[in-house]
This record gives C-alpha cells, sequence and structure tokens, in this order.
C-alpha cells in the first residue's frame, strides 16, 4: 500500500507542478479489451504459460503542457473473464504517463508515449504489488471540448505472487482501447 500511496503522491505533485504552464486540464474515463500473458507454476516447478483474455476500465486526469505534449495519471482494473482458483483475478494499475501528440491543427492527431507505476495482482484472496511499465499509441480527435481516443497500450510488471501450491505472474498485458476526455 505505501507502493501506492507513494506513486499516487508523485502523479499529484508532477500534474500540479505543471500549472505555472500553459495548457488545459483533462478528466476521462477508457476502457476496452487486454490480451495477457499468464505464467502459472506450481508446487512441482512445472510451469504452464496461458493466454487470458480480459476486459479493463480506468479513469485518467491530467494536464496538456502544450499542443504536443499531456501527461496524466490513470486508475484502471483489469478483470479477467475465465480465472479458476490459483489464476490471476483482476490486476488494479496506478500509472504516470506522458505523450507526444503530432499534427497539431490536425482533425485526427495521432499519438505515442510512455508510462511507469504501480500494478497490484489478486489470485486466491491474496494480493501483491510491483513497478509497472508500459508503452501507448494511438489516434486521437478533438470535437469540442471532448477528445475521443482509439489505442493500443503494452503493459508489463514485475509482480509475482506465491499461493499454496506455487505461484502466479501475468508477464504481459496488450491492451486495445477507446477513451473520451473533457478538457477543462
Amino acid at each position: 500500500m505505501k507502493k501506492i500511496t507513494t506513486i499516487a503522491a508523485a502523479i499529484v505533485v508532477a500534474t500540479l507542478s505543471s500549472t505555472a504552464m500553459a495548457g488545459e486540464w483533462f478528466a476521462g474515463i477508457e476502457g476496452g479489451k487486454a490480451y495477457n500473458k499468464v505464467a502459472v507454476s506450481g508446487a512441482d516447478k512445472s510451469e504452464s504459460n496461458d493466454k487470458a483474455k480480459s476486459k479493463f476500465y480506468g479513469v485518467k486526469v491530467g494536464k496538456y503542457l502544450d499542443d504536443n505534449i499531456r501527461v496524466y495519471g490513470t486508475l484502471s482494473r483489469n478483470k479477467f473473464n475465465d480465472a479458476k482458483d490459483k489464476d490471476i483475478k483482476a490486476q488494479k494499475s496506478l500509472m504516470l504517463s506522458s505523450d507526444y501528440v503530432f499534427m497539431e491543427g490536425s482533425p485526427v492527431r495521432p499519438f505515442v508515449g510512455g508510462s511507469i507505476g504501480a500494478t497490484r495482482l489478486e489470485v486466491a484472496g491474496k494480493s501483491k504489488t510491483g513497478l509497472a511499465y508500459g508503452a501507448q499509441a494511438g489516434v486521437m480527435s478533438q470535437v469540442g471540448p471532448v477528445d475521443l481516443e482509439l489505442g493500443l497500450k503494452y503493459l508489463g510488471n514485475n509482480a509475482k505472487l506465491k499461493h499454496d501450491n506455487g505461484q502466479a505472474k501475468l508477464k504481459n498485458s496488450r491492451q486495445a482501447y477507446l477513451s473520451a476526455s473533457y478538457r477543462f
């Protein structure tokens, strides 16, 4: 819990320290589908590498530092569809991200960026927090004060959770998402 509190404080400080710069604040929601690579090992040291589908949703708050650079924090939950007893049930992430948005003034603008933060895995009533990192790319379009975004994310982490007969690890998550943000 201390790691998540520290990362949340860093996100707030990084976002609020940019208030002297020109730019607009934004808040939004996102959701989509994820394709996850999961490793589960048993007491006999055998490991199975499975692919698991999931749905995720989240909220984000941030600021445009100028017309091409945005910084934001995202809190999201990745819920696994067909989780078994010893499998990963859910993943929660708190991420700090920055994107470079290309083609200023164009109706459709591509972007690319990176993320770092914390992730929390839940397996069989237990949870473990670890470092998370990733990259994202996509396209966005502004309709009045609303940004609509379609993108792809890659998230990796180092969280491993030991359970009764082995351990579970979410190796990575590849996500396709749709997002809507309101600028103010």
